[in-house]
């Protein structure tokens, strides 16, 4: 609706002077300027959300994993060759993430202060495009529009400046920003505290108690991160004692959101458990979640599938099913495929 102005009461002012003329006509533009303003901010804010909700899906749920742009197939190549199909779901992902860069790269160049952060993990390569020497600044800028924009209420602006800390090893710092998120009930801090906790780089920050605690909060709140590392804890740390069906039942629950390490993990315990761990061996199980990490492009379940199709264990023998998930992991530099692909005479950078 558009913002009227002023009404005058013409019993009152039968006539208006130049001046209040003026200062009428003033008043509207300058309200009509607001309101376009608004607008604007309200549709940077729309197109921001949505790309951050989808880059935060992908990255939260493979972090881990880097991969080359380059040796992504092309979609011509998905549709006409059987094997290279079975990397649809990954290069859907991959797609998304080159979706959202270009949204983020727009914003940033508007000063949308928001997009720098994600746009500087972006451009050191790995997460849907390659590496490009302009994370460096990015990342500059959007510690400086973090900082400045620190007294907002704003969980997501204090996650990024924990990053920010903790990816130049500040941990203490990380912890500080981490803390004022979590403590306002956000899952991805909480996990994030809990992965500083359990693997700080010094033995001051490590503290397994509370990595627990903070794990056990982010899974409660159906984060999937924090339920498989919740279910990690459950493996066996110290001062925790093993618990494989607490294990096991946190890891379904960040599979089924289709977190390809929790897969992979699943896959794992189904292929070298034993009955003194509640459950049997189970290599069909254990196949198919490795095939449902694989196809997302985890470097290890691809490895783990391939060594699977070699020996013909809880799927039929195949060596060409074999040759190519194990090229698939060496591409993103896995020693084991690698260490493979020479045993069986094949170089993979060719392949």
């Amino acid at each position: 609706m558009t913002e009227q102005l002023p009404v005058i009461n013409t019993s009152h002012n039968v006539t208006a002077t130049k001046g209040e003329s003026s200062s009428l006509l003033g008043r509207g533009l300058a309200a009509i300027q607001r309101k376009e303003t608004s607008v604007v901010l309200a549709d940077l804010d729309s197109r921001y959300r949505q790309a951050r909700d989808i880059y935060n899906r992908i990255t939260d749920y493979g972090e881990a994993y880097r991969f080359e742009v380059e040796l992504l197939p092309t979609q011509e190549e998905l549709l006409n060759e059987p094997l290279l199909k079975q990397l649809q779901p990954f290069y859907n992902l991959m797609k998304q993430l080159k979706d959202v860069f270009a949204v983020f790269q727009e914003l940033a160049n508007q000063g949308y202060g928001k997009a720098y952060f994600p746009l500087s993990r972006m451009s050191q390569g790995g997460q849907g495009i390659s590496n490009n020497e302009k994370c460096y600044y990015d990342g500059s800028l959007a510690y400086e529009w973090c900082f400045a924009n620190q007294t907002l209420n704003d969980p997501e602006i204090w996650i990024d400046l924990g990053c920010l800390h903790y990816y130049d090893g500040e941990n203490e710092e990380a912890i500080f920003w981490y803390s004022k998120a979590a403590e306002q009930g956000s899952a991805k801090a909480q996990n994030k505290l809990g992965q500083i906790f359990e693997i700080g780089d010094s033995e001051d920050v490590i503290d397994y108690h509370e990595a627990f605690f903070w794990y056990q909060k982010a899974a409660h709140q159906n984060y999937a991160t924090g339920q498989m590392n919740y279910g990690l804890m459950w493996l066996g740390v110290e001062d925790f004692e093993q618990d494989f069906d607490e294990a096991i039942f946190w890891f379904h629950k960040a599979a089924e959101q289709g977190y390809a390490n929790a897969q992979y993990n699943l896959g794992k315990l189904y292929e070298d458990c034993d009955q003194g761990l509640g459950f049997f061996q189970d290599d069909e199980m254990a196949v198919s979640h490795y095939q449902d990490a694989a196809k997302q492009g985890y470097a290890p379940a691809q490895f783990s599938l391939a060594c699977m199709y070699l020996n013909g264990s809880g799927i039929k023998q195949n060596d060409k099913q074999a040759i190519f998930w194990y090229i698939q992991a060496a591409n993103q530099n896995n020693k084991g495929a690698k260490s493979f692909l020479k045993n069986l005479g094949i170089n993979w950078q060719e392949s």
